[in-house]
């Protein structure tokens, strides 16, 4: 910076903070090393099997037939998993809108359940909805919502002990509506609680009974929630099942 004459008087510095960029380049590192890892798993699971029945003409229907079961769940695994990625990329692009009309979410509650009867059958669980007969219309994004019920309902079953239930509950009040998913599964340890919303966390299960998901699911909930101004969080101890709760305001 000079005056009339020339003479320098001053100077300009431009300073630009690069802590946001740089937290943005740590986060897709990570996003990347950890996916890759998350992505090979069913697909070469799913190579692995149909290997085997390439190069194995005698074997039995029954194992055959096992091995398609097995190559559909990893295919399955392997769809949502994607699905998540996406959901998570417009997340962090902040291109992720919600479609906001009026939503009977009984009924949204109702068409989950029914979706994952077969999957609890599967998991030998009983899916107990104990729902009031009537709720509030709410505004928000029904997809969005069944996307979030889906997990929550499916992460209990899946964790569940073979032969327990699943209960599902919901309530309002004048501000608000609030669901409750609870289980009799592997729980969650306490120290653990602040940390199962997180991106690719996952809660450690020594029964063997489940597959690993991708760790995206809750995370992704807990997004879609916030994002119609509402609460999610779990209440557990390990060995003792778990209680997931979200609350959603009538008013917006």
């Amino acid at each position: 910076m000079v005056d009339d004459g020339g003479t320098p008087i001053g100077e300009v510095r431009v300073v630009h903070d690069i802590t946001r960029e740089r937290e943005l380049e740590q986060l897709k590192d990570d996003f990347m090393s950890t996916i890759s890892h998350e992505l090979r798993t069913p697909l070469f699971s799913i190579q692995g099997f149909v290997q085997l029945m390439l190069e194995d003409e005698t074997l039995e229907p029954a194992t055959r037939q096992e091995f398609l079961n097995i190559i559909h769940t990893q295919a399955v695994q392997l769809g949502e998993m994607v699905n998540n990625l996406l959901d998570l990329s417009k997340f962090d692009e902040g291109k992720l809108e919600l479609e906001r009309r009026p939503v009977a979410i009984l009924d949204v509650i109702h068409q989950t359940i029914l979706k994952l009867q077969g999957f609890a059958h599967q998991q030998k669980v009983k899916l107990l909805p104990s729902l009031p007969g009537m709720l509030p219309i709410l505004i928000g994004d029904a997809q969005r919502l069944e996307q979030v019920l889906t997990n929550l309902i499916g992460n209990a079953i899946k964790f569940s002990k073979a032969d327990s239930d699943v209960i599902v509950t919901a309530s309002a009040n004048d501000s608000e509506l609030q669901v409750e998913v609870k289980d009799n599964g592997i729980g969650i340890p306490t120290e653990a609680l602040d940390r199962i919303f997180s991106r690719f966390y996952q809660v450690e299960d020594k029964s063997e009974r489940s597959a690993r998901g991708s760790g995206l699911g809750l995370h992704i909930a807990q997004r879609i929630v916030k994002a119609h101004g509402g609460r999610i969080w779990a209440e557990s101890e390990a060995g003792q099942g778990s209680t997931f709760c979200f609350t959603l305001p009538l008013t917006q």
